[in-house]
């Protein structure tokens, strides 16, 4: 193999020489998912005796692996452009623990959101877009809703939100 003047070379401990890094090797380490490598989806909303659940998935459209950690954060707007102010909580039960989600390049990982709808009377704004932050510290990232699922949340609706799982479903 020959060794390119742009691979940097690992002194292999003990030997006093050097070999080539591996090129099937990602350039940098995991670090966390920044909002830039990301696809956002939001699957239909499933109401259940005014309780509505929603699952978002993520995926890392990037060429870099990243992790996902914690709890994402959600923020709202309502379709007249109003910042919503949202309660947070967690989901609880199964899918509400946190776990870190290694997201290798075009791997996917969910996060599932519920909210009661009891709040969203006729009249009343209705959310128009969602953002997520995907791990602290990022910027927010849209959400791309469903378009034939109305998200019913308005402004003051608590919206819990449950830990991150690997996978699309």
């Amino acid at each position: 193999m020959t060794v390119l003047p742009t691979e940097p070379s690992i002194a292999v401990p003990g030997t006093g020489t050097a070999t080539p890094g591996d090129p099937a090797e990602p350039l940098f380490p995991d670090g966390p998912c920044s909002p830039g490598q990301l696809d956002l989806v939001a699957g239909p909303v499933e109401p259940a005796l005014g309780y509505r659940q929603m699952r978002v998935r993520v995926t890392n459209h990037s060429r870099v692996p990243c992790v996902l950690a914690g709890y994402a954060t959600v923020a709202a707007r309502g379709t007249a452009g109003t910042a919503f102010t949202n309660p947070r909580g967690r989901l609880t039960g199964d899918g509400g623990d946190p776990q870190t989600v290694p997201l290798e390049p075009g791997g996917s990982a969910h996060v599932d959101l519920g909210w009661r709808g009891d709040l969203a009377a006729a009249g009343v704004e209705r959310a128009g877009v969602l953002w997520l932050v995907v791990t602290d510290g990022s910027t927010p990232a849209v959400v791309q809703l469903d378009p034939t699922s109305p998200v019913d949340i308005v402004d003051g609706t608590e919206v819990r939100v449950g830990g991150w799982r690997p996978g699309a479903d």
